[in-house]
This record gives structure tokens, sequence and C-alpha cells, in this order.
């Protein structure tokens, strides 16, 4: 075999194959809600949404839910389903309500210190 013969044999390697971890879709599927409603028509006047400590309750239990998953808990994503049927919510009415609070993010400041308030007394009890 002659030198050029042998410059032009590369041997073929086939990329490493990187096995893909699961993510759990639950944040990004939050982080997406909470992204596409900001940019969502207003709330109508008409529009029922939650009662201000109901939206604290389910806020607070799916904060609780997301830092499970940031602890590296395993949290399966029909648990944020389950948030939401044990505070007698679905997904439309959460939504309607996240909207009408990005419409009105001074009432939206008041109520998330309701739910810091409620997080902290949590975490204090547990103390």
């Amino acid at each position: 075999m002659q030198d050029s013969d042998k410059q032009d044999q590369v041997p073929s390697r086939s990329p490493p194959i990187k096995t893909l971890r699961t993510v759990n879709p639950l944040p990004t599927a939050l982080f997406a809600l909470l992204i596409a409603l900001a940019g969502c028509s207003t709330v109508a006047d008409s529009d029922v949404i939650l009662a201000d400590s109901v939206y604290v309750d389910v806020l607070v239990d799916l904060h609780l839910l997301q830092a499970r998953f940031d602890e590296g808990a395993p949290v399966d994503s029909l648990l944020r389903l389950t948030v939401l049927q044990n505070h007698g919510v679905d997904d439309q009415l959460l939504n309607l309500t996240t909207r009408y609070y990005s419409d009105n993010p001074d009432e939206y400041l008041i109520l998330y210190n309701k739910v810091i308030d409620q997080i902290t007394e949590e975490q204090q009890a547990l103390d």
C-alpha cells in the first residue's frame, strides 16, 4: 500500500450514543403555562375566578410539588392534576385565574405574599 492510499483511508467511527435521562414535564409545563397566559387576552368581568384563599392554597401546593422535584424526589406529572382535584379546581379555572392576576399585577403581588407567608409558616412548623 502506498502512503497516499493510507492517507485516504480514515477509520470510520460512529458517534457515541448518549442515553437521555427522563425529564419530568411538570416544571416545563408550569413555566410554559405562565408564559402563555402572560400574552393572553384580559379576563372579562363576567368570568369567574378562584377565590383568593383557594388560589393561594393551590399555588402553595404546586410550589411544594415543584420543590420536591427540584430536590430530586420522583414527581409524577399526574400529581399536578391530583393537587388541582384536591382543591376542586380544573385547568381552565386555574388558567383563567392566573390570567386575571397576570392582568392585575398589584393584586397578584398581594396574593403571592400570602403564598410566601403560608409556605414560610409550613416550613417553620417542620423545624
